[in-house]
């Protein structure tokens, strides 16, 4: 939200008031809300819809990715009495007990990763602890069950290009 809607830009957003989100400070502090997914959330690119999984037209939305989890460390920085950024369990704990909510991070499909396991390593190293296979559209991983564009299954589920990055995915802990 603040990326679209403030153009990235934090200093303009009281995150403890947000009236265009779902989120903010003082509703996760109602809530009692202990850790939370931060999504770093980019669409698929429209030529996924054509099977088109080719690296170049992943560029835009990686850029776009590393945008939003800096929004998200951004965010962690200017609210430390609020927020904890979060890459373990023991983190998450060390969060709660200080009284601060643990913020991890999440992508929303390896679209996101511009076909590229190096990406998915860096991209954990900024602190990225989940990556659902496939969002609104098919990839070179795996079919979406939410066709964009009623694109039909491409790989029948999980490719075999899908099967290696979930390999690297649990070889790094993600």
């Amino acid at each position: 939200m603040i990326r679209g809607w403030h153009s990235g830009r934090i200093g303009d957003v009281d995150a403890h008031r947000m009236a265009i989100s779902h989120t903010d400070l003082t509703r996760l502090r109602i809530g009692c809300v202990g850790g939370v997914f931060w999504s770093a959330y980019v669409p698929c690119p429209k030529e996924n819809s054509a099977n088109d999984f080719s690296t170049d037209v992943h560029y835009e939305s990686l850029r776009a990715t590393m945008q939003q989890i800096d929004v998200i460390h951004t965010l962690v920085e200017r609210y430390p009495d609020d927020l904890r950024l979060a890459r373990t369990s023991v983190e998450v704990w060390e969060a709660f007990r200080s009284g601060r909510i643990a913020s991890l991070i999440g992508i929303e499909g390896l679209h996101q990763v511009a076909n590229s396991a190096s990406v998915l390593r860096n991209l954990y190293r900024l602190g990225v602890r989940y990556v659902t296979l496939a969002h609104d559209s098919n990839n070179l991983y795996a079919d979406s069950t939410i066709y964009q564009n009623a694109a039909a299954a491409h790989h029948g589920g999980l490719s075999e290009k899908g099967v290696e990055m979930i390999r690297e995915m649990n070889r790094i802990g993600m």
